[in-house]
């Protein structure tokens, strides 16, 4: 997924991921220009994400969070968060 993700962003963007101490992370956040968006990657076709998850949707005050997993369909979650397959990580990082 972070490789899908590194070949489709412009020179002007950044990659990197979050994690705190206390168990908060993001596997791979993007920045491009004022906007944020988040990934994290799970391998279940029914993704459950933690606390943790949501703590770094707040801490890093992201434009939109997405759960990338082996579905074929996404569906939205809680604002800001969506559930998306690998196939649809092109269009996430559309402007």
């Amino acid at each position: 997924m972070v490789e899908q993700i590194a070949n489709q962003l412009p020179r002007s963007a950044r990659m990197n991921f979050y994690r705190t101490a206390a168990g908060t992370e993001m596997d791979v956040v993007v920045e491009m220009g004022q906007r944020k968006i988040g990934f994290e990657a799970k391998f279940s076709s029914a993704p459950k994400v933690t606390k943790g998850f949501w703590q770094a949707c707040d801490d890093l005050q992201l434009d939109a969070a997405y759960v990338v997993a082996p579905v074929a369909v996404g569906w939205a979650m809680k604002t800001p968060g969506s559930v998306i397959s690998v196939m649809d990580i092109v269009e996430k990082l559309q402007p």
